[in-house]
């Protein structure tokens, strides 16, 4: 099986705990990342993940978001057949412009999950 998480799963994990929600998120997310970890399922990236982790202010949080994104098995390029996908997508939902491309290539990669 495949899965796929956007950027807002894996910084997730250092988000603020003391709110509940944001706790079992957190915790869900970890499940997941253990489960990949262990080969119970292949997580797939892609390069528009790879270019939030860039994008990543803060030095210690991009580093943990690198190291987490190293458990993928898979990435995905955004090349022009996923920004015509992305486009179709935002034209039929209210989908924002980022996650219609993670949409897009997690569609490509064949994922059976995903997580946004």
């Amino acid at each position: 099986m495949k899965v796929y998480l956007d950027n807002c799963c894996y910084n997730r994990l250092l988000d603020d705990r003391s709110y509940s929600r944001i706790y079992y998120e957190r915790n869900s997310v970890m499940l997941i990342l253990e489960l990949a970890e262990n080969g119970e399922f292949d997580l797939v990236g892609s390069e528009m993940l790879v270019r939030e982790i860039e994008d990543t202010q803060n030095t210690y949080r991009k580093s943990i978001l690198q190291m987490m994104y190293g458990l993928c098995k898979d990435e995905i390029q955004v090349n022009e057949a996923i920004l015509y996908r992305a486009e179709e997508i935002r034209h039929n939902s209210n989908i924002k412009y980022k996650d219609s491309i993670h949409l897009a290539c997690a569609e490509a990669a064949g994922v059976e999950v995903l997580y946004q």
